[in-house]
């Protein structure tokens, strides 16, 4: 028998639903194109997990012709919703899909099951549990009020953060060894190009050193054109080969690699230090850890 597609508005979308052997089920390629994403590639994907129902129902729209549509339930489109990975999809349409993850189940929920939840309101609603609810709320103003002043805390660092890592100066790979050095990050101009070449931020060319697109694209390097020229020893000239500078953002991110990795080689090393084994030792102020 076909079942009558229920058109949902959300977010300026439709989302078809249809009520088959007692549980709704969405329109899987309706949700696709609503989200940008490929409905080919999301069907073959859920066909993969062991939690997804995915059932082929004959409905009827609006205009009285049946068709066959693949439906998911409402407990598969959570998961699937959950497991969408926004930052891979068109930065206009992120929004959209944030939007559908926080609120498309509820709005389902409510706009289906409002007659299940007053019942299931009006057994709750006993004393104990009205107290019990405002308890909750008032633990819950409580910790808004904390994070507005935590937030107002932050903000200032927040914001000399963004100042720093936005800005549009640039510096060689020998100056950003030594303010890395200056941040607590003792590292050689040598050691730093080898981490870079080991980590995929740069590559060697020839004699020069090129800069990986990704790293280009993020803005954690960038080329500097010099402005004069070269000369063979036939008197041609010749522009010299760009050279790779690092921006404030990717001396941000640098540090934060280079410390974590630091970090975890002396976890590393300590936990490698058996009983009996410690012998106190003398290190010089100069001392540079290598880096892993």
């Amino acid at each position: 028998m076909s079942q009558q597609i229920q058109n949902i508005p959300f977010h300026g979308d439709t989302i078809e639903a249809v009520m088959s052997e007692g549980k709704w089920f969405a329109s899987l390629r309706r949700m696709c194109e609503n989200l940008g994403v490929a409905y080919a590639a999301q069907y073959v994907k859920l066909k993969e997990k062991p939690w997804a129902t995915i059932s082929i129902i004959e409905t009827v729209g609006a205009d009285g012709k049946s068709r066959e549509m693949t439906m998911i339930d409402r407990r598969t489109m959570t998961m699937w919703l959950a497991g969408i990975n926004a930052s891979k999809v068109r930065e206009d349409l992120r929004p959209k899909i944030e939007a559908y993850q926080c609120e498309a189940a509820d709005v389902l929920d409510r706009y289906f099951n409002e007659d299940a939840t007053s019942i299931m309101v009006k057994a709750l609603m006993t004393p104990a549990a009205v107290a019990k609810l405002l308890t909750a709320y008032d633990n819950q103003m409580k910790e808004n009020a904390r994070l507005v002043v935590r937030n107002a805390e932050l903000e200032p660092k927040a914001k000399a953060l963004d100042d720093f890592t936005e800005t549009g100066e640039a510096m060689t790979l020998r100056d950003a060894a030594s303010l890395l050095c200056n941040m607590g990050c003792e590292i050689k101009e040598s050691e730093l190009r080898q981490w870079m070449l080991s980590h995929n931020w740069i590559y060697r060319k020839g004699k020069a050193y090129k800069a990986y697109h990704d790293r280009l694209a993020a803005k954690h390097l960038k080329y500097s054109h010099s402005q004069r020229l070269g000369q063979h020893r036939d008197g041609t000239m010749f522009e010299f080969e760009p050279t790779v500078y690092v921006t404030r953002r990717g001396l941000t991110l640098l540090h934060q690699r280079l410390s974590t990795e630091r970090l975890n080689l002396t976890l590393d090393e300590a936990n490698r230090v058996k009983p009996g084994d410690f012998q106190p030792m003398l290190l010089s102020p100069n001392t540079v850890n290598p880096i892993a």
